[in-house]
């Protein structure tokens, strides 16, 4: 229990600094850090093909497909948000909802 309750904590860390990057590149290797230990998560419940199906759709194809994408599309010469305090308003929202759910979840594996 205490170890799918870690796995939990660090797709948690992993899924706060998705919210909080600005980098794309930095979401795009947190997000396949997220796939990846989501599918630890369900190999600890047994249930391993849906996790290799998982690890194989996602970071095999999709994620490094998006990662490339946003590494040749160079987008930091493209950027230029004057007004961001709407986007992190919105970035905060999202924290406290994922923090209430992850919380609300925890709580009821107690």
């Amino acid at each position: 229990m205490y170890i799918a309750k870690s796995i939990l904590a660090f797709n948690f860390v992993f899924v706060v600094i998705v919210l909080k990057a600005v980098n794309t590149i930095y979401i795009v290797l947190n997000f396949i850090l997220i796939v990846v230990s989501s599918c630890i998560f369900l190999m600890y419940y047994e249930v391993e093909f849906l996790a290799f199906v998982i690890l194989l759709l996602y970071v095999g194809a999709i994620l490094v497909l998006f990662l490339f994408i946003v590494m040749l599309l160079n987008l930091n010469s493209f950027i230029s948000i004057k007004n961001t305090s709407l986007f992190f308003l919105d970035s905060n929202f999202m924290f406290i909802v994922i923090a209430l759910k992850t919380i609300l979840v925890l709580w009821s594996c107690h």
